[in-house]
């Protein structure tokens, strides 16, 4: 739940103008974080990789923006409602990385 979750709320931070993109890829949606979450659970790869792609959406089409921001986030609640395969693998992997 611990992406997702996440992914939602940058979604809402974005929507609202409250945070940037750059802020967004500093949080959740960079390569870095696609291949640590990745190697556990493809979905979430998946869900980050959409999110990486904000930025290239921002400056190619614009207008596009809000829907693709809107669109990830579905996607992202979907996932939290449904659950994600692997979570205790993917938490545990988390704080691992976290502690050390």
């Amino acid at each position: 739940k611990l992406v997702p979750l996440l992914a939602i709320g940058i979604c809402d931070q974005l929507a609202a103008n409250k945070l940037t993109i750059r802020e967004a890829e500093q949080l959740l949606f960079s390569p870095h974080a696609m291949k640590f979450f990745g190697s556990i659970e493809r979905s979430l790869e998946e869900l980050i990789h959409a999110g990486t792609e904000l930025d290239d959406i921002n400056e190619l089409t614009p207008e596009s923006l809000p829907q693709a921001i809107s669109d990830l986030r579905s996607k992202a609640a979907s996932m939290l409602a449904n659950g994600v395969a692997n979570e205790s693998a993917i938490l545990e992997h988390w704080f691992e990385k976290q502690a050390g």
